[in-house]
């Protein structure tokens, strides 16, 4: 697979983001929370304690760290989610693609 190396979460925004866009996830993070009443700082603090929450599960098997507001929250966070990876779409992605 071609993105093996960055497989973790952490991994991706810290190491992988940064080499495709050129700049930092909380940078990327906080431009698009000035343009956009969804707030994607508290989104990515989410989206950060889920994935710690399935890595405690899957490595630790711990049964409880996902408890049902966890799950509810998941579920709520659907659209934002989307709006989120659309938004970073469209500004670093789409632009290169005009680029030809």
């Amino acid at each position: 697979a071609p993105f093996e190396d960055n497989n973790s979460h952490l991994h991706r925004m810290n190491k992988l983001f940064p080499s495709l866009t050129g700049k930092g996830w909380r940078t990327a993070i906080k431009e698009l929370d000035k343009k956009s009443k969804i707030r994607y700082g508290d989104l990515s603090d989410f989206l950060k304690e889920v994935t710690d929450a399935r890595n405690q599960f899957l490595h630790e098997g711990d049964i409880f760290g996902i408890d049902k507001a966890m799950v509810e929250n998941c579920i709520r966070n659907i659209e934002p989610l989307l709006n989120l990876f659309v938004e970073l779409h469209n500004q670093y992605i789409y632009p290169l693609s005009r680029m030809n």
